[in-house]
Parts: structure tokens; sequence; C-alpha cells
């Protein structure tokens, strides 16, 4: 039987090049038959993003590229040309890979093609740009690269403050409007008026996102999943508190996010013209569906999003029934099959699932009980100051928690042990040099050869609704964010709690699905 070829000679010069691959060497690094042969010929970093071509993993930094396997490289040709498309795929089959082997060959076009690629988050965006440099050299900076609200607010010159949406002074901007409203109403003591702030802001966001633009299209839309019905006199009032709301936003010369991207949308609605030659949207289920229209309006039907339901972290994303032409991508690189194993009780139950096959073999996630308040903490500097004394990198580590409050506190309690961290909730650093601490959220898009998962609390799956059908709603939307972040893992998972805090979380997981190293001696 004859020897098979060698597995980087279905690679292009260009494309090694692209890879990092010497002119002088490309030759011979496409005639290596091993790993071995490799290590001979380039360096560690090169050989690490080369290894899956030899069936081995890529354990490469976050943010570096992967070489496609053969059903990626097959979607990457379809997706060149035409539209709309999906790719659908879970976390680590290489979604944003496709996406941005996809951008790097249209800006192989003279002149390079001019596209638009919005990613979930900064810290994505940031990688996402570095990626595309790597492929297609200076070209790349006919790529456009920003998360969505970013370019809404460049698209519009938006110059005005655009405050979170818990910002202390939204929320008293809110009170007012509804007060103002209140007054002025024919029906100043109808019950409505009683709802908690938290209503009001999130029966706002609805009329927004998509945007409603007259009370009658109000009166007849599906409240899906709010969980407290509201009559047609009801609607009414909420409409002029909207209408009011709007009014006072533009008279104290602030904006918040949703009247952004609902400003950038009717700006475009009146130019009618299209602005690129093609739109790529990454972690599409997060994105809100008005965004879909912005990419419409943007490049008519040449749009492309990558897509996984499983990770949907927020109530209103893209919908796959409003999506082109579907491609799923099966085989996961990035976890392994015992990471995957973990996880699963957290994926979302979808109708349609999108398959899976994890490529890899590796350890079992690792329990790790500690004792006494904050001491969660305590356990992560000390494990990471052991690792990194024994010649691990600080960017190979990440710390994830629930909230931003806890993202600051283990960012504090590390920064005091002298370690050096980069947070998520100020700009995180992609680079190699700092151990990261972000939100689960934030660390959406990312990769990590190691993750902790400090301080795991119960808690944090609890929903604090009131009314059954949203308390489901939103313990189903933090378990998601849960699988997100176990998902962000390459190699290594670290489940940290105090004693008790999360027991009922870890009776999730099959009996042997992780590992329980105890409590600290």
């Amino acid at each position: 039987m004859p020897e098979p070829p060698p597995p980087l000679r279905a690679l292009t010069k260009s494309e090694l090049r692209a890879l990092g691959v010497p002119p002088a060497q490309v030759g011979a690094v496409r005639e290596a038959a091993s790993l071995d042969a490799l290590r001979a010929l380039v360096d560690d970093a090169l050989v690490r993003r080369l290894a899956p071509r030899f069936g081995a993993p890529a354990a490469a930094p976050e943010g570096t590229l992967h070489l496609l396997d053969d059903a990626q490289r097959a979607v990457v040709a379809r997706l060149v040309t035409g539209g709309p498309y999906t790719v659908r795929g879970v976390a680590g089959t290489g979604k944003t890979q496709v996406l941005l082997h996809a951008a790097a060959r249209r800006l192989e076009a003279r002149p390079p093609a001019a596209d638009l690629l919005w990613t979930f988050n900064r810290a994505l965006a940031d990688a996402a740009r570095q990626a595309a440099r790597r492929l297609a050299g200076p070209r790349a900076r006919a790529l456009t690269v920003e998360t969505f609200d970013g370019w809404c607010k460049r698209f519009l010159g938006e110059t005005r403050p655009v405050l979170d949406d818990r910002h202390p002074d939204l929320l008293a901007l809110l009170e007012e409007a509804k007060e103002q409203a209140r007054r002025a109403s024919w029906s100043p003591r109808s019950q409505v008026w009683a709802r908690p702030l938290e209503f009001w802001r999130e029966e706002l966001d609805l009329l927004r996102d998509p945007p409603l633009e007259t009370l009658a299209d109000y009166l007849t839309v599906e409240r899906v999943g709010r969980g407290q019905k509201l009559d047609r006199a009801h609607r009414a009032l909420v409409w002029v508190t909207h209408e009011t709301y709007a009014r006072l936003l533009d008279a104290r010369g602030v904006r918040d996010w949703r009247q952004v991207r609902l400003d950038a949308l009717r700006r475009l609605r009146e130019a009618r013209s299209t602005r690129y030659e093609r739109v790529f949207v990454d972690e599409a289920q997060d994105l809100p569906p008005l965004a879909l229209e912005v990419a419409r309006l943007l490049a008519g039907p040449s749009v492309v999003v990558a897509f996984d339901a499983a990770q949907a972290i927020y109530t209103k994303g893209f919908r796959a029934r409003d999506l082109g032409r579907r491609f799923t991508l099966t085989a996961c690189y990035r976890t392994t099959a015992e990471l995957a194993r973990a996880a699963a009780p957290f994926r979302a139950a979808e109708a349609d699932a999108a398959p899976t096959g994890a490529l890899r073999a590796g350890r079992r996630p690792t329990v790790v009980t500690v004792t006494g308040r904050g001491n969660e903490a305590a356990w992560v500097a000390d494990e990471l100051e052991r690792r990194l004394d024994a010649g691990a990198a600080p960017g190979d580590f990440a710390v994830l928690t629930f909230t931003r409050r806890l993202a600051d506190a283990m960012a504090d309690a590390l920064e005091r042990r002298g370690l050096p961290v980069s947070r998520s909730t100020e700009a995180l650093d992609l680079s190699p040099a700092t151990v990261k601490v972000a939100t689960m959220s934030a660390a959406k898009g990312l990769e990590f050869p190691v993750v902790l998962l400090a301080p795991l609390r119960d808690a944090d799956l609890s929903a604090r609704a009131d009314d059954p059908d949203e308390r489901r709603l939103e313990e189903a939307l933090r378990r998601r964010v849960l699988y997100v972040a176990m998902t962000r893992a390459r190699d290594e998972l670290i489940l940290v709690q105090r004693r008790g805090n999360a027991a009922r979380l870890l009776a999730e997981l099959p009996a042997d699905a992780v590992e329980d190293a105890g409590a600290p001696t």
C-alpha cells in the first residue's frame, strides 16, 4: 500500500506563508511527514499551530489560527460568494475560524473586498483583527472588524455618552419617564404603574429591539416569555412611557445602547444603499434581532452568520429560521471529550440540536473545595503561583466568574499577590503576559488552555423572578452561561467552590465526569 502524502502538502504555499512559515522553508514544511520532522524545521509555536494536520491537539495560545479540516475548507469555499449563509456548530467546532478564513480569502482579490465582521465583544474583535493580519497581511486593513454596538456608534458619529443598561442615571431617567407619563395619562391610578422598574426597563427594550414603530404594532405583538400579561389599556400606557423616555434621552443629551442601535437602523433605512460587499457575523445568537436587518441593509443578501443556540446567553438573539442556507460543523477541536461530557448537562436543549464530536481525549474536570468565606480566591492565587513558578505562562489561565463584582474581587485578590492580571471589566489583554479574569459572558468566543471557575455557587444559577415562567427562563439562561464558561477550556477545567456552596450544581454532573480533589491541605 502506498504511503499517504505528507499532511501539509494539501496546503498552498500562500496558506503556509500566511500561517507563519518562513518563505525559504515552505517547500520543506510541505513535505514534513511527521511532527518530529516538522520540529526540525520550525519553532515550537508554529509546530503547535500546525499540529492538528498531524492528528495532534492544537495547544496554541488563544487568538491564534488553526488549520482547517476538509469540511471547514469546503464551507469556506462556499462562504466566499453568494449568501445569505449560516454556519452552525457547538463550541469549539471552528465557526469563528471559518469566518476569518472566508474573509481572508476575499481579501485576496484586487482590490481587496470591503467586508465587515461583527464580533460578540471587544476582546474577540481584537483577536479577530490580529488573526486577519496574520492571514492576509496588509490587505487586512480592508476588513472592518468591530462589535455590533461599536459599529452602530461609529456609523452614527455618536458623541453623546452611551450609558450601560443598569447605569444609575439611566434607571433614574426611566423612573422619571414613568412618573411623567403617569401624571399626564388618562389613567394615573392604573395598576400598571405599580409594576417594578425592571418590568419597565425590559418592556421598553421589547419595543425597541426589534423596533415597533407604532402603538398599533405593539397592541398586536406577542410578548413571548414576558411572564406578565398586558391588556390593551396597559399597553397604551406603556407606549406613552416609551415615547416620554425617548424624549428625555434627547433632552438630557445621553443614549442607551438600544437607542443607538435603533438610530443606526433608522438612518440606514433612510439611506437605502449598501455599504459593504459582505457582512460576517460571529456569535449571532446573542445579537439583537434588528442586527440582522442592519446587516441586510449593509450588504443585501451577502450576509454570513455563525450561530449556536446552545450558547445563547441573552433572551432575544437571531432566530435560525431568519437566516439563509445552513452549514453545520461537527468536529470539535477545542474541548476534549471529558470536558464536553461534563458541560453537557448545562447545554440548552434544542429541537434541532447541532451534532458534535470531540476529537481529543484529556483529563476530567477537577473539583476543589475550600473552607471559609472568600478562600476561593486564596486557593486560585496559590495554584497560579505554583504553576507559574513551574514555568507556565500567565496567558494560559483564565479565571471566570458569574458577575462583574465577583470578577473585580477575584482580580483584586490576585493583584494583591503580585500576579499579572487583565480583567474584562476594564479591557481584556489577550497577550500571554497576563492571567485573564473575566465574567463568564465576557469570555464568550475566547478559549484558554486552563479555565478556573471560581467561585462556583448554586446561587448564581438561581433566578430572581417571582413569576414561575420567568424564573424558568432566567434559570435556563444562567445555565447556558455556565455551559459557555465550561467550554472555554481547551485542556483543563477546575471548579472551585466553598464547601456546600455548589452542591446542587455539582450534583447535576455525571458521577464519573469529574475528579474530586477534596479540600486543600
